[in-house]
C-alpha cells in the first residue's frame, strides 16, 4: 500500500470512529473536559517543567517506546523517542502515545501508575526529522559534518536541507497519530471498547504511523536524489533492533564523540534530546507559563507603583510639615 493510500486509509478510519460524547471527563492536571475534543484543539508549545519530580537529571536522556520493547515492531530509526529516566520506569512495558495536549485520565492507557504515557508530538516529528535527515548522509558527508562540527560549531548545508526536507511530512504524522490516539481515548471513554482493546488499538496505530514514516522517509530522501537506511541506528553500525527485540537508538548517546556529535547537530537545528522535553508528563503548556509570568509581572508592577504612590506621598507629607515648621 502507498503512502496516498495509507495516510487514506488512516484519515478514514479517524472519521469513521468519531463519536459524540457528553459526559465530562478529567484531565491529568484536575481540570474537567466537556464535550472533549480532537488533540488538535488542545495542542499548545510546550516547554520542559524543571521542577517535575519525574524529569531526571539534567541532559539525562532515556528512549520512550511507542511500542513495548520485545514486541513486534516495524523496527526502524522511528520506533522510540527520547525520554526521562524516572517516567519510563513507571510505565515500564506499556505502550507510549502521541499526543498534542494532555488526555483524559485513563488508567492503563493514557497513564500508568499516575504517569502519562504522552510524548509530545511536535518534538517527536523534530526528533523524526532529523535522524531521518542524518540517515541519508553518505559516509563522506558524514565525515564533513564531523569536520565542520570540529570546526565551526554549525552542520553542513546538506544535513540542514534534509532536515527541512523531513520535517513538515513528519510533522504531519505525529499530529495525525495524536488526533487518531484522541479518537481511540474517546471511543474507551464512550464504552465501545475495553482498555485493553484500545492498548492493542495503541499499539496497531503506532506500527502504522511508524511504517508511514518510514515510507515517506524514503521517497523524501529519493526526491533529493539520495537513499536512506532506516534500520541502522544513525552515526553507528549498530542496528536499531538488537537481537532480543530491543532498541538500540541509545547507542547514540553513550559513546561520548557520538553524544556530542548529536547534541551539537540538534542544538544547530533546534532539536530537543533531553529527555524531559519530550514527555507529557514532564512538560507544560508554554501559554500557560508565559500567562503565569505575565501576571506576575504584573503583580509586581502594581506594588512597585504602590510603592511609589505610598513614597511620594510621605514626601508630600514631609514637605508640607517642612513649609508648616518654616512659617512659624
Amino acid at each position: 500500500m502507498s503512502l496516498a493510500q495509507s495516510f487514506d486509509v488512516l484519515k478514514d478510519k479517524a472519521l469513521a470512529s468519531s463519536t459524540a460524547v457528553s459526559q465530562t471527563f478529567t484531565t491529568m492536571t484536575g481540570v474537567p473536559l466537556t464535550n472533549m475534543q480532537p488533540a488538535r484543539n488542545v495542542m499548545g508549545e510546550r516547554m520542559a517543567d524543571k521542577d517535575h519530580p519525574l524529569i531526571g537529571k539534567p541532559y539525562s536522556r532515556q528512549m520512550s517506546h511507542l511500542i513495548p520493547a520485545q514486541s513486534q515492531q516495524p523496527g526502524t530509526i522511528f520506533g522510540v523517542v527520547p525520554g526521562p529516566g524516572p517516567v519510563n520506569v513507571r510505565i515500564g512495558k506499556n505502550p507510549q502515545m502521541y499526543m498534542q495536549g494532555e488526555q483524559p485520565y485513563v488508567a492503563g492507557l493514557t497513564s500508568i501508575r499516575g504517569v502519562s504515557t504522552g510524548i509530545v508530538a511536535e518534538e517527536a516529528a523534530k526528533w523524526h526529522a532529523m535522524t531521518a535527515a542524518i540517515a541519508t548522509q553518505s559516509q563522506q558527508e558524514i565525515a564533513l559534518l564531523k569536520t565542520e562540527v570540529a570546526a565551526t560549531g554549525t552542520i553542513t548545508a546538506s544535513l540542514s536541507e534534509s532536515y527541512q526536507a523531513m520535517l513538515p511530512p513528519m510533522t504531519e504524522l505525529t499530529a495525525l497519530a495524536a488526533q487518531e490516539s484522541a479518537l481511540i481515548v474517546k471511543q474507551l471513554q464512550a464504552g465501545k471498547m475495553t482498555v485493553d482493546q484500545a492498548r492493542l488499538k495503541i499499539m496497531e496505530l503506532n506500527a502504522v504511523i511508524e511504517t508511514m514514516m518510514a515510507e515517506t522517509a524514503a521517497q523524501v530522501a529519493k526526491g533529493m536524489g539520495r537513499s536512506i537506511n532506516l534500520t541502522t541506528v544513525p552515526l553507528t553500525t549498530q542496528p536499531v533492533v538488537g537481537p532480543g527485540g530491543k532498541s538500540n537508538m541509545k547507542e547514540l548517546f553513550h559513546k561520548t564523540d557520538t553524544a556530542n556529535l548529536i547534541d551539537s547537530i540538534a542544538r544547530n537545528l533546534g532539536v530537543r534530546t533531553s529527555g524531559g522535553g519530550f514527555s507529557i508528563e514532564t512538560t507544560v503548556q508554554k501559554i500557560c507559563v508565559d500567562t503565569m509570568r505575565a501576571e506576575e509581572l504584573k503583580r509586581l508592577a502594581q506594588e512597585k507603583q504602590e510603592y511609589l504612590d505610598q513614597l511620594q506621598l510621605s514626601m508630600t507629607i514631609e514637605w508640607d510639615q517642612f513649609q508648616l515648621e518654616d512659617m512659624y
